[in-house]
């Protein structure tokens, strides 16, 4: 009776425990990467943002023609209103190189940890149209930042209450596109996309797609100049809330 006793305390107990019940240490998971693009044939600057980043020996890449070099790794700040379990709470800087001919579109990169490989992550590589850093301030219309009517801008919301604007002019009746890519990429902003005429009317406003939180217009648009502002649904912004506007324009005839 005392042995049945011991041996049943002995399995209760973490002595008891076997070596394959004990928890093996969690993969790297990647969030996002701000920015969400790159450009061609370029050595540029990338904070990568997730979870069990900061053991991370190596990025790899789809193409051995896109290659990445760590340069600093550690914690990541939580903005007080965010969840470091939706945004992440460590990161990765590298500089990833994109040499002679990869083609635009997306690639898809792994971290490298000594415990595991993160599932593999989508980062986007040139364009189809020219691609414009967004400028502060452009907080309003009257230091809105102009573009063109077709277009890329690669920005952020980088702060709570954070509004950025662009402006562009029409020349001729105009079949117009307005396009964010945030969510789906992994951003935490949770965009909010309204267009304004000059007189400053509200023309057309895009919250959720039916499958992303990312937001999309569609419109037929006479002559004119019109204002695109862009903001998060909650008010939300920091380092993990980067955005692709896309614009793209058609003219009638």
């Amino acid at each position: 009776m005392r042995r049945h006793l011991l041996v049943g305390v002995m399995l209760l107990s973490p002595w008891g425990l076997r070596a394959e019940e004990a928890k093996p240490p969690a993969l790297p998971k990647v969030a996002l990467c701000a920015p969400l693009a790159i450009p061609l044939e370029t050595t540029t600057k990338v904070t990568l943002r997730g979870w069990q980043v900061d053991k991370a020996t190596a990025v790899r890449c789809d193409s051995d023609k896109v290659t990445f070099k760590i340069i600093s790794q550690g914690a990541a700040a939580v903005p007080g209103k965010q969840d470091a379990k939706q945004i992440g709470d460590q990161q990765l800087e590298m500089e990833i190189n994109v040499a002679e001919g990869v083609s635009p579109g997306r690639v898809m990169l792994t971290v490298v940890a000594p415990n595991g490989e993160s599932a593999p992550h989508a980062l986007l590589v040139g364009g189809d149209l020219p691609v414009l850093a967004e400028a502060e301030p452009n907080d309003g219309f009257r230091s809105a930042q102009q573009i063109a009517p077709s277009q890329i801008v690669d920005g952020q919301i980088h702060g709570d209450g954070n509004v950025d604007v662009f402006t562009f002019k029409l020349t001729e009746k105009t079949n117009l596109g307005l396009e964010i890519q945030a969510q789906q990429l992994g951003s935490g902003l949770d965009s909010l996309l309204t267009l304004y005429s000059a007189s400053g009317s509200l023309i057309a406003s895009s919250d959720d797609q039916t499958s992303t939180s990312d937001s999309k217009l569609e419109l037929l648009l006479e002559p004119g100049r019109y204002f695109a502002c862009l903001q998060d649904a909650h008010d939300r912004g920091g380092a993990a809330h980067p955005y692709r506007l896309i614009v793209k324009s058609v003219a009638v005839k």
